[in-house]
């Protein structure tokens, strides 16, 4: 697959499934292979590139060339990954007051990097499957230098469009995903009034 398709820079292979929607362990179809193919990213003009994805004609051309490979008794997939988002929501005092905008924008630029670092550069691996804790979040912020202290932290696993409540830790939950980075954290301003309420 990797040499026939240039464009295809890494295969999971998920055996006895048959590419529907949905969670893959709902659909065991014995006999199916599907493989979720990943994009060379080096290559790409992503037009999302949190969500790379390889394009239709490519999947089919895929598909159709491993199934002259393939046993009669036997039907190939060829699918991109799905995508599941990791949301934080927090409120951040800055050490230095007046420039709170251009400052949550930077935070939540290196949030993205530091949860989807292969979207920003294309030597490091994307990989299936995926966790990430609130903790290592936490901790990332307050160690950035423009940041005095960060509270009321909330992160969400966001899974086909619909959002979880707040969660410590997160897992993928389908064996076809990714976990990647939200392209936009709510970061909003500590001030004095969360003191006082």
């Amino acid at each position: 697959m990797l040499q026939q398709f240039p464009e295809i820079y890494k295969v999971k292979c998920l055996q006895h499934s048959s590419g529907a929607t949905g969670h893959c362990c709902a659909h065991q179809s014995p006999g199916d292979v599907t493989l979720i193919v990943v994009p060379d990213l080096r290559n790409a003009n992503a037009i999302h590139p949190l969500e790379p994805k390889v394009s239709k004609d490519v999947l089919v051309r895929a598909a159709d060339y491993l199934q002259q490979h393939c046993s009669f008794f036997t039907t190939v997939y060829v699918e991109n990954p799905r995508y599941e988002k990791v949301l934080l929501e927090c409120k951040v005092r800055f050490t230095t007051q007046g420039a709170n905008g251009y400052y949550k924008k930077k935070l939540n630029e290196e949030l993205v990097q530091f949860l989807s670092p292969w979207a920003f550069d294309s030597s490091l691996d994307i990989t299936f499957g995926g966790a990430v804790r609130k903790s290592v979040l936490l901790n990332f912020i307050d160690e950035r230098p423009y940041v005095d202290f960060v509270t009321d932290c909330h992160m969400y696993h966001v899974v086909n469009g619909q959002r979880s409540g707040d969660l410590g830790e997160i897992f993928v939950s389908d064996p076809r995903a990714i976990l990647v980075s939200g392209s936009q954290h709510t970061i909003s301003d500590f001030t004095l009034q969360d003191v006082c309420t």
